[in-house]
């Protein structure tokens, strides 16, 4: 990798600036696929037991509930959500981020458009609760999110790809006024399927139809909390046969990542033919526990999301929008004196890597990355092997000994501070980077 020895935001300003975010961004207040960063526990990447078992029934219905109970349930973030810390914290990190990208679009000079472009692989809807609060205290900011409408905001590639300006009441005068672009690369919770004149359309709605079928509460239990509950029984009865203890503190007790650890021998014994009778009890409940996992996958399909496996884009091929983003990302790249900051991102999505590898070869192209950990650097590294204009923003640990060799330097893990402190000039390159 090429050692930079100038100030950052010079070397970014005036540039054609893009980020991609991942799903680290919203760490703070849902689980991500991959938990396995710091190796103190032992538990399988979700995206690595989708790409065993995609071809596999039951399996790819049980994964889609764990990963739906750890990373899409509570991702529709609007005004009305509740806020616990975590959501709160995740949100004012959100709108840092945001307000830092308006500075430096506003110290661009009239050269290039006053334009970023936000790519993010996440279903998530901060970006949109971000946007929508700081629109109040940024009128001169435009936020465009790729839908268009008032009652119907049909959602569309062609709504990109606005410069725009502000003339004033008596017209005397226009500047064009920072906007911001968001790409939700992999969909979103906020979109939903409409048929209008027999055509189907991508609408952007503050409410998921769909989402809420799977958790809105009926008869004082969602079906997701119904079927967490069988999930959580089945699998107590399998640590301790003959256990009848369905109490709301065992239910609590079972987390996704414990289902994770276990998915094996979970799935072994969901899928295995029993000799007993049909009508003993664990019998019964395996029954149930397929037939409503069958029933959740079937409605957690019709959400408009990608599912994280090695051919998640073949499934996103058939839906021109989806098709339509990844097209625009690697556009944007392949413009001169172009620039892409990347956070919160894990690598892991083979396509997305690929498009980076031919944008690579675009010699004005320089790609920032905010690593999670040592070990995320050095992922990195190995990837983009031979590529000299990918570069890594670290921030050092306040703890770090001054006299430590070079390889011995700690840093910060990559969290929002850090990308915050490089964008609003608190931090820099140093001689360690």
């Amino acid at each position: 990798m090429e050692k930079l020895n100038k100030n950052f935001l010079d070397s970014i300003d005036g540039k054609n600036l893009n980020f991609l975010i991942g799903a680290g961004a919203s760490s703070s207040s849902l689980k991500t696929i991959s938990h396995n960063d710091n190796g103190a526990k032992n538990i399988p990447s979700i995206e690595d037991l989708f790409n065993k078992y995609e071809n596999d029934r039951i399996a790819a219905a049980l994964l889609k509930f764990i990963f739906f109970s750890m990373s899409v349930k509570n991702g529709l973030i609007t005004a009305h959500s509740k806020r616990d810390k975590g959501v709160k914290e995740n949100l004012k990190n959100y709108k840092v981020f945001i307000k830092n990208v308006i500075t430096l679009l506003n110290s661009t000079g009239f050269e290039r458009p006053k334009r970023a472009n936000i790519f993010t692989t996440n279903y998530d809807t901060f970006f949109e609760l971000a946007f929508d609060q700081i629109a109040h205290m940024h009128p001169l900011a435009y936020f465009n999110d790729g839908s268009r409408g008032f009652f119907t905001r049909e959602v569309s590639y062609e709504n990109y790809f606005f410069n725009i300006s502000h003339s004033g009441s008596m017209d005397t005068y226009r500047r064009e006024i920072p906007s911001i672009n968001l790409y939700k690369m992999h969909g979103s919770l906020s979109w939903n399927k409409k048929t209008i004149d027999k055509d189907d359309i991508i609408i952007s709605s503050n409410t998921n139809p769909v989402l809420d079928s799977l958790t809105k509460a009926k008869d004082n239990e969602s079906f997701y909390e119904k079927v967490y509950k069988e999930i959580n029984i089945f699998y107590i009865n399998l640590k301790n046969p003959g256990s009848s203890n369905e109490s709301e503190e065992a239910f609590k007790k079972v987390t996704e990542e414990e289902l994770l650890i276990n998915f094996e021998r979970l799935l072994n014994n969901l899928k295995k033919t029993e000799i007993k009778s049909a009508t003993d009890s664990n019998t019964s409940l395996k029954k149930k526990v397929r037939e409503d996992l069958r029933k959740f996958k079937e409605i957690y399909d019709a959400l408009l999301v990608v599912n994280p496996t090695k051919t998640k884009f073949k499934e996103t091929v058939f839906e021109e929008q989806y098709y339509q983003l990844f097209r625009a990302f690697e556009e944007e790249l392949q413009k001169p004196n172009s620039v892409l900051i990347v956070f919160g991102f894990s690598f892991k999505d083979k396509h997305i890597n690929d498009i980076l590898k031919r944008c690579l070869t675009n010699p004005t192209l320089q790609v920032f990355v905010v690593p999670y950990s040592q070990k995320d650097e050095l992922n990195v590294k190995e990837i983009f092997t031979g590529y000299g204009n990918v570069s890594f923003l670290k921030e050092e640990s306040e703890s770090k000994d001054k006299d430590l060799a070079n390889e011995n330097i700690e840093y910060k893990n990559g969290d929002f501070d850090v990308l915050n402190d490089f964008l609003s000039g608190k931090n820099d390159f140093n001689e360690h980077n």
